[in-house]
């Protein structure tokens, strides 16, 4: 039948290809008349489709993913990989999932993708984007030293750290691998709300991904103009704007590949002809430059700060990284509840992949004493390394020489 959803539903049409025909005049007997006028039409068969998917990538990520939802006591989760250069996505993963050779006894919530069909607050994941546009902008450095106090009154709301320290003179590599709200605010007040606003919609978070995969859910952030000073304060570290997986992914692969904008897509051929979107030049977003310079201040997240659980071993200073945590809204408010996340790539200077991780309702072992213990460091992060050394072995990557 027809394709439901997904890569079949959205090249239906491609797939199917076109019945033949045969039309005819026939006499009582259901016999052709051979003298009378008859027309036909040769079938055409459908065209194959050339997907980006690795299969054992994809493998090892549904199994990573399996058992860490399940030490996470988790609702579910998801795992998004990407080609850096290309925008190819190599495995796309969800748990729990179902099979396809059993429809009937499947839960219909299970048939939603998460990656590309359910939207979630990013969380720190977003200080990527909101200290790459600052340091693109010359707002910011990375040794840029501000006075962080724990807290920020932006709009008559209080705004804290997640640890509510005060953390002092700090530089924003320092914000960036210990994931604080309060730098992630100055630097887009430094950078200021209209160019902050244009680095979203560059990094291409206020539109669809246009990813070739049917469903992609997407909600449009309020105009420039129309966004609270609180709306842009908490935007700035993740929390108050709605994206998908692939948007997400797809905006700091920016960073690994080397500021440009690679769409994201899972066919590279239909038949003979290269996806067309893969012939189009990449546009550039931030320069190289600041792209290196935000490489070397995500190696830092790996080295010294929230990042450490995602050591691949060979590659823990030539590996990049970010956490991410955020709590989930009901009615209008925020709950205890959350999504957290990791995303970075490997090999630092010249990476192979580009991967992120979405866990929704962990409760981690003893979160219910400490409920910051649902974290990205603590529930992500170790997904994360367990895909990424698979990877390393079935790819053979090697670290960038030092």
């Amino acid at each position: 039948g027809d394709g439901q959803g997904g890569l079949e539903q959205k090249y239906q049409k491609l797939l199917a290809g076109t019945p033949g025909y045969i039309s005819s005049y026939r006499d009582l007997a259901n016999r052709e008349i051979v003298l009378g006028s008859h027309t036909h039409q040769d079938p055409v068969n459908g065209s194959d489709l050339v997907l980006s998917l690795d299969a054992s990538i994809q493998f090892a990520a549904e199994q990573a993913l399996a058992a860490g939802i399940k030490t996470d006591n988790a609702e579910s989760g998801s795992v998004l990989i990407m080609d850096p250069t290309t925008g190819g996505i190599v495995a796309w993963a969800d748990y729990p999932s179902y099979s396809g050779n059993d429809f009937n006894h499947t839960d219909p919530a299970l048939f939603k993708d998460n990656v590309v069909s359910y939207l979630y607050e990013p969380g720190s994941v977003m200080k990527v984007v909101t200290l790459s546009g600052a340091i693109n902008a010359g707002a910011i450095a990375p040794g840029t030293v501000i006075n962080d106090p724990g807290v920020l009154t932006v709009g008559g709301y209080r705004i804290y750290d997640w640890d509510r320290r005060n953390h002092g003179n700090i530089d924003y590599t320092y914000v960036l691998a210990h994931s604080l709200n309060v730098g992630a605010m100055k630097a887009m007040q430094a950078e200021g709300h209209d160019a902050f606003y244009k680095n979203l919609q560059a990094f291409g978070l206020t539109q669809p991904s246009g990813i070739d995969v049917a469903g992609e859910s997407f909600v449009a952030p309020p105009s420039a103009s129309q966004m609270a000073d609180s709306q842009y304060a908490t935007t700035s570290f993740g929390q108050g704007i709605d994206v998908n997986m692939v948007q997400m992914l797809a905006a700091v692969n920016v960073v690994a590949n080397g500021g440009k904008y690679a769409p994201p897509h899972v066919v590279e051929r239909v038949g003979t002809q290269v996806n067309p979107a893969l012939l189009q030049p990449q546009r550039q977003v931030i320069s190289p430059q600041t792209a290196a310079q935000m490489t070397a201040m995500m190696e830092q997240v790996v080295q010294n700060g929230s990042g450490s659980l995602a050591r691949v071993p060979g590659f823990t200073k030539d590996q990049t990284g970010k956490t991410g945590s955020s709590q989930i809204p009901v009615n209008g408010q925020y709950t205890q509840d959350v999504w957290t996340s990791y995303v970075g790539f490997l090999p630092a200077q010249h990476p192979r992949f580009t991967m992120l991780v979405v866990v929704r309702k962990p409760h981690y072992p003893g979160s219910d004493r400490d409920w910051t213990l649902n974290d990205g460091y603590l529930t992500a992060a170790p997904i994360w390394q367990k895909i990424a050394q698979a990877m390393v072995l079935d790819w053979h990557i090697t670290p960038d020489p030092s």
